[in-house]
């Protein structure tokens, strides 16, 4: 019942915490769009654009995994609790 009480700090600071998640998530999601745009654009031979690519994604998923803190049971490295 308490999730349903929209006047506690509680609530507050879980909402407030959810919203800086998502806004950051976006905005992570944006710039590892561009890079990956601009990882096309650069000339290579298709055999190491295929590493360059497989490295990048792996990169790329570590960091959204932590991003949503589930390796560190809660927390994550770009956002903090309060």
């Amino acid at each position: 019942m308490d999730a349903l009480c929209c006047g506690t700090a509680k609530l507050t600071v879980r909402c407030a915490y959810m919203i800086s998640l998502l806004i950051g998530l976006l905005i992570a999601c944006l710039v590892i769009g561009l890079v990956w745009y601009c990882i096309g654009l650069i000339p290579m031979p298709q055999p190491i654009r295929t590493i360059v690519t497989i490295i990048f994604a792996i990169i790329v998923v570590l960091v959204l995994v932590s991003y949503i803190g589930l390796p560190s049971g809660g927390g994550s490295l770009f956002h903090s609790r309060c």
